[in-house]
């Protein structure tokens, strides 16, 4: 399976039923249709929840956050860091956060993790700079697709 190939079929899966969400600019619960809560989320740009459970790399410049593919919450950053210790890091933030990684890819300078909780799904997607210099962007590239 290809890097694209993993966020787009992140990104295709079901929403879990989830049901609420309280307005922006402060901590939301949702609960799923059979009434398990969901961790709480932060509101960002337009109302758009951000998962406080989602991977994040320390000292990574948020560069976009917002909706993405299939409701799922996209946030994309950059970050002066190897992508293998990006990579690495991430990983180990996935468990510690009680996520389960269902896969691990790594392609010429860049990674890819599969992960799940409960009934949401996360993609994260790493490439690095080298790989994107053609596309204007310097650093490791860090795409988060998470179920909000």
């Amino acid at each position: 399976m290809t890097l694209a190939a993993l966020a787009l079929s992140c990104s295709a899966e079901s929403d879990g039923g989830k049901s609420t969400t309280e307005t922006a600019s402060q901590t939301a619960r949702t609960e799923t249709s059979a009434g398990t809560p969901e961790p709480p989320r932060k509101e960002i740009g337009e109302g758009t929840p951000f998962p406080v459970d989602a991977p994040s790399f320390p000292g990574a410049r948020i560069e976009e956050m917002g909706p993405g593919p299939n409701g799922r919450v996209k946030q994309v950053s950059i970050s002066a860091a190897p992508a293998q210790t990006v990579y690495d890091t991430m990983a180990e933030q996935l468990e510690k956060k009680g996520w389960k990684i269902h896969s691990r890819m790594s392609d010429k300078g860049q990674f890819a993790l599969d992960a799940s909780k409960d009934d949401r799904r996360v993609a994260v997607l790493i490439a690095d700079g080298k790989v994107l210099k053609n596309a204007g962007t310097s650093g490791t590239r860090i795409t988060v697709l998470i179920a909000p």
